[in-house]
């Protein structure tokens, strides 16, 4: 047992030690009062009763404290289990792994042993059928030693009309420092694109108005990196239309932003792509200033 069962039970029996001491003090001064020691039901029923109490919350105390060590116990038998069983899963997909390596492995030798059987009977003397078979094999070849397609996406700003091409540079009016603009992202090639992750940096002297719809900031990125995550595109199909507003301190009348992106059927493009922003500014007015006004005293007729 610990300390605090130990304790439990010392507190139980000094209890019980004060009230059994206070019931026999009261016994005997009851004696040395009279003759004869006065029989009460009442005094051996609190007598009985506080020995009771001790020993019930003693023998309370030590099994709450084996029923706790069963639980730890039990709950240590189940954790060991458990960490048998992720141990085994984690083996278990580990061999898969290596063997679908390894299957990919032996069909690439297959088709490379294929591959130069057919260059080898190209070189023999064929009949015309022969030849139009081993044709279609190498073509049938070719096709599965081909390189897996990959998606690729285009960013652009968004324009009123069809989206068929790619805007990169657009006029944008101020509303004081605050530029609002869109953009979107399309998959522009025949392959499925999926969790796709878009990230959008704007000028270092820029920052945003407010955080853009859908974005999050990544723990430790710049202040101005956002990034759109985890959405799929389709071939030909635009992500939803972004918007962003833009604090542009002046004198600045232009700013460029830049996009990146990637997914697991991605090309994966080096550099970021840049777009442009022209800032629309209203020039201040200037002025003239006002000249003297003297006023000259009339003659006198």
């Amino acid at each position: 047992m610990n300390s605090a069962s130990w304790l439990s039970i010392a507190a139980i029996v000094l209890t019980s030690a004060v009230a059994i001491i206070s019931l026999l003090k009261e016994s005997q001064e009851k004696r040395e009062k009279q003759e004869e020691r006065p029989r009460r039901w009442h005094w051996y029923t609190r007598f009985g009763l506080t020995i009771a109490g001790l020993l019930t919350g003693t023998l309370l105390v030590y099994f709450g404290e084996a029923a706790k060590k069963a639980n730890e116990t039990k709950h240590g038998q189940e954790r060991e289990a458990d960490k048998l069983q992720i141990a085994g899963l984690n083996q278990a997909i580990e061999t898969q792994t290596q063997n679908n390596e390894t299957q990919y492995l032996r069909h690439q030798q297959e088709l490379h042993i294929l591959q130069d059987q057919v260059t080898g009977l190209k070189k023999d003397i064929a009949t015309q059928e022969l030849r139009t078979r081993m044709q279609t094999l190498q073509a049938r070849l070719d096709k599965a030693l081909a390189p897996k397609p990959r998606a690729k996406l285009e960013c652009s700003f968004w324009t009123p009309g069809p989206q068929n091409e790619s805007v990169t540079e657009i006029y944008s009016p101020a509303e004081g420092n605050v530029v609002t603009f869109s953009f979107y992202i399309m998959n522009r090639s025949d392959v499925y694109a999926k969790d796709v992750s878009l990230w959008l940096r704007i000028c270092e002297s820029c920052k945003f108005h407010k955080e853009p719809e859908l974005s999050q900031h990544v723990p430790g990125a710049p202040d101005f990196d956002r990034l759109f995550k985890n959405f799929d595109l389709a071939p030909g199909v635009a992500y939803q239309k972004l918007t962003v507003e833009l604090e542009v301190p002046p004198p600045f009348t232009r700013a460029g932003i830049s996009t990146s992106y990637r997914c697991p059927d991605c090309e994966i493009e080096k550099g970021l792509e840049n777009m442009w922003i022209t800032v629309g500014r209203q020039p201040m007015p200037n002025f003239s200033q006002y000249g003297q006004h003297i006023t000259k005293p009339r003659k006198k007729p």
